[in-house]
């Protein structure tokens, strides 16, 4: 009986000092919360002492406006400092030092990693500003740089053939109507004009071809070549009459070409033959 109680005290004074010790942890863990929320009370109070400490610059107006304001709420012009704001002050100034402090380290590792010196740091700053400048222009000119059709990229056609061509087309084309009024006229505005003037527009009746285009080529270029030719006073010479000799062809239009007048024809060139 003696062992069984013993046993039994035993047993209860086992339950009270864990009962105890349960007891003391968890006042202990209390206490340390108590200490950390006193702890960053303290440290709330210490940030608004040394904001409240900061030397805030004297302006008249905004004395008096302050004043005015206190008066019309009907107590102090001074407003309590909200502690989150300061709290999220001190977390942005924070975060700004540590992206100004991440660029510094990042300039110095570049730096030291090329050697450069200080001296020379500014104008290295300034030239890798202007660099990263231009390669902004240069890819914003890329996007927007407009699209150059398929037709204006193609080979040109340098040949003589092809500029005698485009001269004929142009001189063809009635610059002075609006091409999309009216492409036709605009394209082939003066080809009747300039058809009806030459001297093979009866000979070909009035019809259009490359042959007959070809031959009122060579005429104007008989002509040029003949118009250049100088007036030499003396009669042997062969140049003065032949000039002579076309001047006067060319002034029988080609509408009177009758047999009169190609008998005035002979009696000229048996003239100049003589």
């Amino acid at each position: 009986m003696q062992d069984n109680n013993n046993s039994t005290s035993l047993t209860n004074g086992d339950t009270h000092a864990s009962i105890a010790d349960r007891y003391a942890n968890i006042r202990a863990a209390e206490e340390r919360k108590l200490l950390a929320r006193n702890h960053a009370n303290n440290s709330k109070k210490v940030m608004m002492d040394q904001l409240t400490k900061i030397p805030i610059p004297e302006n008249d107006e905004n004395e008096d406006v302050e004043k005015n304001s206190g008066r019309e709420s009907g107590g102090t012009a001074s407003t309590p400092v909200d502690a989150d704001n300061t709290d999220s002050i001190l977390l942005n100034s924070k975060i700004s030092d540590k992206k100004t402090s991440h660029s510094r380290r990042y300039l110095e590792f570049i730096c030291e990693r090329y050697e450069i010196s200080k001296k020379s740091r500014l104008p290295f700053l300034i030239l890798s500003v202007l660099c990263f400048i231009l390669l902004l222009t240069v890819i914003i000119l890329a996007i927007v740089w407009p699209y150059i059709p398929s037709y204006m990229r193609s080979d040109v056609c340098i040949d003589q053939e092809c500029f005698d061509a485009s001269k004929q087309i142009v001189g063809w084309a009635d610059l002075k109507e609006d091409v999309c009024e009216n492409p036709y006229k605009f394209m082939c505005g003066n080809f009747n004009n300039q058809y009806r003037n030459h001297e093979l527009y009866l000979v070909n009746k009035g019809e259009w071809s490359a042959n007959s285009n070809f031959e009122y080529e060579d005429l104007n270029a008989v002509n040029s070549f003949i118009s250049k030719l100088p007036n030499l006073p003396s009669r042997s010479s062969i140049q003065p009459m032949i000039k002579k000799i076309y001047t006067n062809c060319m002034n029988i239009r080609s509408e009177e070409r009758t047999d009169e007048n190609l008998q005035v024809l002979k009696t000229i060139l048996e003239t100049a033959r003589k």
